[in-house]
């Protein structure tokens, strides 16, 4: 950033700025913005312009504007000049250049004037000048004689400015060691700073910048804050704010002071700079579909303004890094969008890209999903088919019964198959089939019955019957017991280690010869009132007290 400090006169300072304005089919016009002259003294104003080739100029009309009325001053044609009656007519002229001159300025010439072009076909255009009329005053300065005394508190006159016969009229101002001096309360402008204000030390397009200038003068100054000379910028307040800045916005640009009390012009300038990254061009930007087995190399360029990294991304993975891509042995695996990815390292979030589209040529591809695992007859099931091929596959179902849909997309194919399960299908099963010119592919969806629930009185008796069953096993199981706890007694008695007969019982004496024979007791279990009268070997009658214990000779 730098400043610099202009110190203008009060009168005699001319600013010229030129303007343009293009008419229809080219007609060009250039006419200064403003123009100062002297009061008595000559002036001119110019209009310049630019017809298409040939062509000529058809009329050239000055006008002035007085109360919000156009009035015209003169016109020149091929035939001559034209002098319309005005106040000025006495003292206007045009040249061969079509400047209007004005002779005898006055303070009554600061108007607004304007230039017309016509030139026939080509249309025409017009444009205006401001004159500002202004006049040297005649000063004089009065010094007081007597001295100033050095002890004095109050304020001491030294010196009288006049100044008269001035237009319009002047302002006067004392300096002292070449600094304005201003009534109690005022300071001049004399530094001025001009800073750009940024989300950071780098910026980017689509960023959002303000630029800033402050001076310390009181009151407030006026600022302008411009980045060409003629193309002024809405700053109020010295702020400029630049929403999504492009590459364009980049340049200096200036900010200017100017303090009518002392005629001081202060002005600094910041260079705005912003990176960006132009869009990614690919070649071959079109290629003809790859056969499988071929070779393709791709190559990706960009201009920036810092350097730049390249990436190849497929499906937001990372293929291969730097300018090119290069795809060898290409299969139908190989199908799809490649997106070249420029990024510029020293600039954060600053990325472009651009993507193309790798075909090949191969015999599909076919991929089956079924939406549920099992099925039942009459029951509405849904089966899809995707093929990958290209040229693109033709997908055919082997259930002509069914209702089918297709979409596409970059050689893929999904096919829809909604049908209802006949008992057929069950047996056959239903096939996928995607063809091309290059081959065919096949899938084969194999149905399976969903198991019947079983109902609940066959559970029922499925669990009765289990009972029953549990009950058998117990019974034999208890028989068995009881057999082998009998064999265990009959073991235990012969070898003499359990004595036999009821407690309380007298042993009954028997032949010695006979005492190694076994005797089993056999013992009834019904009562005597219960077994009524039982028969003895010769047919009597005999109680039932006598008939509560027999022996069985088991000898024989």
């Amino acid at each position: 950033m730098s400043g610099r400090r202009f110190v203008r006169f009060a009168l005699g300072c001319v600013f010229l700025a030129s303007c343009s304005s293009r008419g229809a089919n080219s007609l060009e016009l250039h006419v200064p913005k403003v123009v100062e002259a002297e009061v008595g003294k000559e002036t001119s104003i110019s209009c310049n312009f630019v017809i298409p080739e040939n062509s000529s100029y058809a009329y050239v009309k000055w006008f002035y504007m007085e109360k919000s009325e156009r009035k015209e001053i003169l016109s020149k044609t091929q035939d001559g000049v034209d002098l319309k009656e005005s106040d000025m007519k006495d003292r206007v002229g045009i040249s061969d250049e079509f400047a209007l001159s004005i002779s005898k300025v006055a303070p009554r010439d600061a108007r607004t004037y304007w230039c017309q072009v016509g030139a026939g076909s080509a249309g025409f255009a017009e444009k205006q000048a401001e004159l500002r009329v202004s006049k040297t005053p005649e000063t004089s300065v009065t010094v007081v004689s007597d001295g100033i005394g050095a002890s004095k508190d109050d304020l001491s006159q030294i010196a009288t400015c006049t100044s008269q016969n001035g237009y319009p009229t002047p302002s006067i101002t004392w300096y002292k060691d070449q600094h304005p001096l201003y009534p109690n309360g005022t300071d001049p402008s004399e530094n001025i700073d001009f800073v750009i204000d940024g989300p950071g030390k780098e910026l980017k397009e689509g960023d959002q910048v303000t630029l800033r200038c402050k001076a310390d003068g009181y009151p407030e100054p006026d600022y302008t804050i411009f980045k060409v000379e003629d193309q002024l910028l809405n700053a109020p307040g010295g702020e400029l704010t630049l929403e999504h800045v492009k590459k364009e916005d980049s340049g200096t640009y200036y900010c200017r002071v100017f303090d009518f009390e002392s005629m001081y012009e202060l002005e600094a300038n910041v260079t705005l700079s912003v990176n960006y990254i132009d869009v990614p061009t690919i070649t071959p930007e079109h290629h003809e579909a790859l056969k499988e087995g071929e070779d393709l190399e791709l190559a990706c360029d960009a201009k920036g303004s810092k350097p730049l990294e390249f990436k190849w991304k497929k499906k937001g993975k990372v293929v291969s890094r730097g300018k090119k891509l290069s795809l060898f042995n290409v299969t139908h695996e190989t199908l799809g969008n490649y997106s070249c990815v420029v990024t510029m390292p020293e600039v954060a979030g600053l990325v472009h890209s651009k993507h193309v589209f790798v075909n090949v040529y191969s015999k599909p591809s076919l991929t089956g999903e079924m939406h549920q695992e099992y099925v039942r007859v009459n029951e509405l099931i849904s089966l899809s088919c995707i093929a990958v091929a290209v040229p693109k596959a033709t997908i055919l179902w082997s259930a002509p019964n069914g209702t089918s849909g297709h979409s596409h997309r970059n050689g893929h194919v999904n096919s829809t198959l909604q049908i209802r399960v006949t008992p057929e299908l069950l047996k056959s099963g239903i096939n996928c089939t995607a063809q091309n010119n290059l081959g065919l592919a096949e899938h084969h969806f194999s149905l399976q019955k969903r198991p019947d629930p079983t109902p609940p009185s066959t559970r029922i008796d499925k669990e009765a019957r289990e009972s029953k069953g549990v009950i058998i096993v117990a019974v034999v199981v208890g028989i068995l017991v009881i057999a082998v706890l009998g064999a265990v007694l009959y073991f235990l008695h012969k070898k003499g280690k359990l004595p036999c007969g009821r407690s309380g019982k007298q042993e009954i004496t028997r032949p010695e010869a006979h005492k190694d024979e076994i005797v089993v007791e056999v013992k009834s279990d019904k009562l005597p009132e219960e077994a009524g009268l039982l028969q003895g070997a010769n047919g009597e009658k005999k109680s039932a007290g006598d008939q509560g214990e027999k022996y069985i000779d088991l000898r024989n």
